[in-house]
């Protein structure tokens, strides 16, 4: 659902930059910082729909199933 979501149409979003590592960081699974308010969020990369996030604390988590994060790390050649 959240690919076929723009940023206008929805409550909340945080949009990415693609070269920030942020951005790598989120598709990690990682858990990164952000200035939205409480509960979820469209994430995106350049104004297109990444997925979701899902904020506390200052804090947003990935909301991808483990077997899709992506670990650019041992993609390096």
């Amino acid at each position: 659902l959240a690919l076929f979501l723009g940023m206008d149409d929805v409550k909340q979003s945080l949009n990415l930059q693609l070269d920030a590592w942020e951005t790598a960081a989120f598709f990690r699974g990682e858990t990164i910082g952000a200035d939205c308010g409480k509960g979820y969020c469209l994430v995106c990369v350049d104004g297109y729909s990444a997925g979701w996030g899902k904020i506390s604390n200052g804090q947003l988590k990935n909301h991808y199933p483990i077997g899709l994060r992506k670990n650019f790390e041992h993609e390096k050649k």
